[in-house]
């Protein structure tokens, strides 16, 4: 599982078919739990005024 701290810029490293594989996230919080460990994080480069707040699993992102 990769060391993802808070206000590190990431990616998903295998998006969905219908994703960016370009988009990248900042992240806000991390929440260490074990095997579930999480982080909440927000797309950057967006059109949006208020982003929404994702809360993805650690091990399915990659560091930039």
């Amino acid at each position: 599982m990769p060391k993802i701290k808070r206000a590190q810029i990431v990616r998903f490293h295998t998006p969905n078919a219908d994703e960016d594989y370009n988009q990248l996230y900042v992240v806000l919080e991390t929440i260490e739990d074990g095997k579930r460990s999480r982080a909440k994080m927000k797309a950057l480069n967006t059109a949006l005024h208020f982003k929404p707040i994702y809360t993805i699993l650690i091990k399915d992102l990659k560091k930039i």
